[in-house]
């Protein structure tokens, strides 16, 4: 199985390290980071603690988890990330992260590579981050290894099932697996076995961090015009999902004279495909980075990454991407700690435990479609009691995540 799986690798990379190097050539330096080679060094006699995020997601789950790391250990952190997204996000976050960089390729030289260059005393994989190469490279020079705010769909664990001879040896020498929620654990057991040792802790996606004043006040100031009007957040959007809310916020607009939308697709290299795409609707619209809304603006398109909580702070309703279409939906929580009523659609697999708190605290309306946006935008921007309402049950919810940082920052530093 291993040797499968090499060779599987093996066809999927080489292609990719070409790439690389190609891209080396042409200017881009930090492509290369992911065959191991021109790796920032950390200037700390220390082992660092190495995090392995993916994508904006993971990366949002890694600052919460390295801000607070920084407090109370002194070790350097190392962060690696597998999207062009995730690392722009990562080094725009403030965290003081030592060192960020693309992960390495599942290769056993690229691992070693880095494992050389930064011998870490523990690598932490977060959610859905397993490296079957890197890990046992890892266990090879006694580095420990452990999951946590893991997360386990049932699509990924049908897509992991054929290399369970491979992935069990790994994950029995996993220190810990700990799961955002019952479902995970059960799916995670499947794949590590009995002696696995695992513990339901809960999503960290749910820890409200409140964003820093100064850039809640820059926010207010640049919607200004917009202060008096209902504004809805639709976050993370997808290809497909675009086209309905448009729609449906074309025939919105014919009904309520005050409202406005922020459009914040999940991938920005989409920008000019939806700029055509708003532009067919007849909406007039403009670009958070090239231009300030007015009070005619109907549709802001936030074509930049970091921004989008602070625009769920000032939305009366927020939408969120992946649930519209079958891709299992993006993270549920952030808009409804910040206080907003939550629009998603049936697909939301990834997003289990994020679902549950909704459902809980009443913060989350299902919706199948362009017709069920628009009729629950309108029941909720009509009700006079709506803001205070969810924003009672929005401090419920953070109240009740308020601890689970705490308990995944005692089981990396124990």
């Amino acid at each position: 199985m291993k040797f499968l799986y090499r060779c599987l690798t093996y066809v999927y990379v080489l292609p990719l390290s070409l790439a690389v190097m190609i891209a080396r050539l042409f200017g881009n330096r930090t492509q290369i980071e992911r065959l191991g080679l021109g790796l920032s060094a950390i200037k700390s006699d220390r082992r660092p603690l190495w995090l392995v995020a993916s994508s904006v997601g993971e990366v949002t789950i890694a600052v919460k988890l390295i801000k607070r790391l920084k407090e109370v250990v002194d070790k350097p952190v190392l962060l690696t990330v597998t999207t062009k997204t995730g690392r722009h996000h990562a080094l725009q976050s403030g965290s003081h992260t030592d060192v960020i960089a693309y992960h390495p390729l599942d290769i056993p030289k690229y691992a070693r590579r880095f494992l050389t260059t930064y011998n870490p005393s523990k690598i932490i994989l977060l959610e859905t981050e397993l490296w079957p190469s890197l890990m046992a490279e890892a266990f090879g020079r006694g580095i420990k290894v452990m999951q946590v705010s893991g997360r386990l769909s049932e699509k990924s664990l049908r897509r992991y099932r054929p290399f369970v001879p491979l992935f069990r040896p790994l994950l029995e020498r996993c220190d810990a697996f700990l799961m955002q929620s019952e479902e995970d654990a059960v799916r995670i057991r499947k794949l590590a076995g009995e002696d696995a040792r695992i513990e339901v802790v809960g999503s960290l996606k749910g820890e409200y961090v409140p964003p820093a004043p100064a850039d809640l006040q820059k926010t207010s100031e640049y919607l200004r015009p917009w202060q008096d009007m209902r504004i809805i957040t639709c976050g993370s959007t997808r290809p497909g999902e675009e086209a309905i809310l448009l729609s449906a916020f074309a025939l919105l607009c014919k009904q309520l004279r005050d409202v406005r939308m922020v459009l914040a697709p999940r991938h920005l290299e989409r920008t000019d495909e939806i700029l055509a795409l708003i532009r067919r609707y007849g909406v007039s619209y403009c670009q958070y980075s090239k231009s300030a809304v007015s009070e005619q603006t109907q549709v802001l398109l936030l074509d930049t990454i970091g921004q989008l909580n602070l625009f769920y702070h000032y939305s009366s309703v927020a939408f969120v991407g992946g649930t519209l279409v079958p891709l299992g939906g993006h993270n549920l929580l952030e808009p409804a700690l910040a206080g907003c009523p939550v629009l998603f659609g049936p697909y939301r697999e990834n997003q289990r435990a994020g679902y549950d708190l909704l459902v809980k605290y009443k913060m989350g309306i299902p919706i199948a479609d362009a017709e069920d946006f628009n009729k629950n935008v309108i029941a909720i921007v009509n009700d006079p009691q709506a803001e205070s309402i969810y924003a009672a049950r929005a401090t419920a919810l953070r109240q009740e995540n308020a601890s689970i940082i705490d308990r995944y920052i005692a089981a990396i530093t124990q």
